[in-house]
Parts: structure tokens; C-alpha cells; sequence
């Protein structure tokens, strides 16, 4: 994934399918047999809108788990500000210094992004870090490299 935003932590929903049935026991002829079900197959799917639309989605500890491990495995630069910044009151990194060590570390890391002032801006306002302007520096307030 490009980005990995709390909207992304949010929306996305990983449905694991951990099992692939044995060529020998598939069964060629499941289409025909769904078809046969069909307006059973079509009362399952309304009761269970409905009963969506009155009690909302409840996601099995098991899909948000696999759900959580994947977005943080797509989220390098979570990886890079979890690795390499750390918290310090009254500390700052300039936003260039920022750029230029997330970049170097992508590329050592072998990860394949780049990030610009624009984009780090972004990423870092979506993780609730501070940056603001002084004079012609803008800086992450409260961290260190």
C-alpha cells in the first residue's frame, strides 16, 4: 500500500482465505449445485442485511488481528518513525533532515518509497505528530533522529 493512514486502519477489513481445497476434492459440478440453491442462497444473504442494517458489522478478533498485521507490514514509514524517531520534549528535526534520513532509510531498507516534503507532511499529520513553521524551517516538534 502507498499510504497507511489511520482512514486506511479504519476501512480496511482483511478476510484471510488460509485454506485451499485439494484439487481431487473440488467439485466441478458446485456451480450447478449453487444455482439449484439459489432463493435459499438469495433468503440467506437478505436475513443476514438485515440483521447487518439492525446490529452493525461484528468483525471476529481473528480478521481484525490479520487485518492489523497486514497493514502494519505494508506501513514503512510507520516502521521508519517507530525504528528511528524518537520522543523528546522540547527537541526538533527539521522537516528536510527528515526527508533526507526517511529516504535513506527506505533505500537501505530495501523499501521502494520516496517521500517529499508534501507527502511526509501527510504522514506525519495522520499520525498526529506536530509540524510547524519557523521562519523558513518547518519542524517535527518533540522528536529526534
Amino acid at each position: 500500500m502507498k499510504h497507511v493512514g489511520e482512514a486506511e486502519r479504519r476501512r480496511f477489513v482483511l478476510i484471510p482465505f488460509n485454506v485451499t481445497i485439494p484439487s481431487e476434492e473440488r467439485d466441478p459440478k458446485l456451480g450447478e449445485k449453487l444455482e439449484k440453491e439459489a432463493e435459499q442462497i438469495l433468503n440467506w444473504c437478505i436475513n443476514g442485511a438485515g440483521m447487518y442494517y439492525n446490529s452493525g458489522l461484528k468483525i471476529p478478533s481473528s480478521i481484525i488481528k490479520a487485518s492489523q498485521d497486514y497493514l502494519d507490514s505494508e506501513d514503512v514509514m510507520g516502521e521508519f518513525l517507530k525504528t528511528q524517531l524518537t520522543a523528546v520534549n522540547g527537541k526538533e528535526v527539521e522537516l528536510n533532515q527528515l526527508i533526507k534520513a526517511a529516504n535513506d532509510w527506505f533505500s537501505s531498507n530495501n523499501h521502494n518509497k520516496v517521500v517529499d516534503p508534501k507527502s511526509l507532511k501527510k504522514e506525519l499529520g495522520d499520525r498526529g505528530k506536530c509540524i510547524r513553521r519557523s521562519g523558513q524551517c518547518q519542524s517535527d516538534y518533540g522528536s529526534k533522529l
